[in-house]
């Protein structure tokens, strides 16, 4: 019988994986400002890793509230952008186990605004008291940002201000017109809503308080800061085609400009492999996308964009007497119109003294 398009794609492509070329890498979580390191594990948990304070444990959800509690250090310091309700000049907030709630919400200056923007705050569903640690131990960090190892004399002086087990999350948001030098203060409060202890943090407000001033790819920007763009700069990788959501180039020089107060740490590239389902066989097989592989590249050198196409094809074929031949066939195909890259830039806040990560997508035509 004469192979169809799909079985020949499906042919070249094992040539492909027989050869090497796809490397299945684990999948980290994208789009995150704290470098915080998620890592998928094979017993559906994930390792959650804080890069900067080695901190990390193991949980069943990646946006669980302990975790992101025990392992996001707490924030010292926050640069924001003058005039501006960016989701940058943002911060969350979690309660650690030993607190009831967050609250009176305050800044030293009339000139800051401060809105909490998006609570969860619960006293009935009780909230676990320790995370499970990679090293098979159960630990705490209360809100003096001390770390122990669980035990029932934790729990009973925990419940001297949160006998309720009750927690809080919280997103609160910076607006300021006048840069300049503010401080943000907040609460921890007992059961009683009694204070534990006043958090403080700086807020720096700058015209561009933007950790990143802007991104380019063969000469044009695929990204820009809010002030750069009211100073009139646009992103306008894609502004040479109609529909603006691809380029044509197939390569070229990748600049990335940090703002001051933010030091460029690490940039990576990275694209969507695609290989055979493992369960694949000659006669039932399927392409599918795997986790991002990730390349380190250096700053103002040229890169070449990802033209894999991760739109998948599957191939099904079995005995049934009324089909012809004698075996019912079932093929089927998706192409994308572009292949997408990623660029993963890692960064250090020098205020804060945190590394944070953005990652962002160039796409690139590949089916005409």
């Amino acid at each position: 019988m004469k192979k169809t398009q799909i079985q020949r794609r499906g042919i070249l492509l094992s040539m492909a994986l027989l050869a090497g070329i796809s490397t299945i890498t684990p999948a980290y979580s994208l789009n995150a400002k704290a470098y915080v390191q998620t890592t998928a594990n094979q017993d559906e948990t994930y390792t959650i890793t804080n890069t900067d304070t080695n901190d990390s444990c193991i949980s069943k959800n990646k946006e669980d509230h302990l975790s992101n509690a025990y392992i996001n250090s707490d924030i010292t310091a926050k640069t924001i952008t003058t005039k501006s309700y960016d989701e940058l000049n943002n911060i969350d907030l979690y309660t650690t186990y030993d607190v009831a709630k967050y609250g009176n919400f305050r800044t030293d200056k009339g000139e800051l605004k401060v809105k909490v923007i998006e609570k969860k705050e619960s006293n009935y569903e009780k909230s676990k008291i320790y995370v499970n640690g990679s090293d098979g131990k159960k630990y705490c960090k209360n809100v003096f940002g001390n770390k122990q190892e669980y035990s029932d004399a934790v729990v009973a002086e925990a419940e001297k201000t949160n006998k309720y087990h009750a927690y809080g999350e919280y997103c609160i948001r910076f607006y300021t017109k006048k840069p300049g030098k503010y401080k943000f203060s907040y609460d921890a409060l007992d059961s009683n809503g009694n204070v534990i202890i006043t958090k403080t943090i700086k807020v720096i407000a700058k015209e561009d308080g933007d950790p990143i001033k802007e991104a380019s790819f063969a000469g044009k920007r695929f990204y820009v800061s809010g002030n750069s763009r009211l100073n009139g700069a646009t992103e306008d990788l894609y502004s040479s085609v109609k529909d603006g959501n691809y380029t044509k180039k197939k390569s070229g020089k990748l600049q990335i400009t940090m703002n001051k107060g933010f030091k460029l740490r690490k940039i990576e590239v990275g694209h969507v492999p695609v290989a055979y389902k493992e369960t694949s066989t000659v006669d039932d097989w399927a392409i599918v996308s795997k986790a991002i592989e990730w390349s380190e590249v250096n700053n103002g050198k040229k890169i070449r964009l990802n033209t894999i196409d991760a739109g998948g094809s599957s191939y099904d074929k079995d005995k049934k007497k009324a089909a012809p031949e004698g075996y019912r066939i079932r093929t089927s195909e998706r192409m994308k119109q572009y292949a997408t890259t990623y660029i993963r830039v890692t960064y250090y806040d020098k205020k804060n003294k945190t590394t944070e990560r953005e990652t962002f997508k160039i796409n690139k035509l590949i089916n005409k």
